[in-house]
């Protein structure tokens, strides 16, 4: 005798086996379509050929040229390297610690036409203060 249950138990599984690897194939994508912390001058060397995709550029809040409006949280700042210089626009609440001369990844998309990086995200490297001491909490 056959398990006529047994069938669409087999169909259920096979769905969701396909949207699992549906959504990490689209995943993927999405994790791929980023450049991942580029410094400035990198991501500078490749204006040629950017396409308008999502980019993370990384560098330091250059000290003097941050300009923020508390009424409209419109904030603008330029990220630095040694070699180069970005114009960045990011509009939200800042992060507490930001300040200049700290070490910032910007997420966002560049505007060739204003030359200038919109930012979507901002992400701080921790500092080491916040990393445990070699030894501490049992770990050699």
């Amino acid at each position: 005798m056959s398990n006529p249950g047994g069938s669409k138990k087999f169909i259920v599984g096979g769905i969701v086996m396909t949207m699992c690897v549906a959504a990490l194939l689209y995943g993927a994508t999405m994790l791929m379509s980023l450049d991942f912390f580029d410094s400035v001058s990198q991501f500078q060397k490749k204006l040629d050929t950017y396409n308008g995709g999502a980019v993370r550029v990384r560098g330091i809040i250059e000290p003097g040229s941050v300009e923020h409006d508390k009424t409209t949280l419109d904030t603008e700042f330029v990220l630095k390297d040694d070699e180069a210089s970005l114009p960045v626009y990011y509009k939200g609440i800042l992060p507490a610690n930001f300040e200049p001369g700290s070490d910032l990844v910007v997420q966002g998309k560049y505007h060739p036409e204003r030359k200038v990086l919109v930012a979507s995200q901002l992400m701080f490297k921790c500092p080491s203060k916040y990393e445990s001491k070699r030894g501490e909490y049992g770990s050699e």
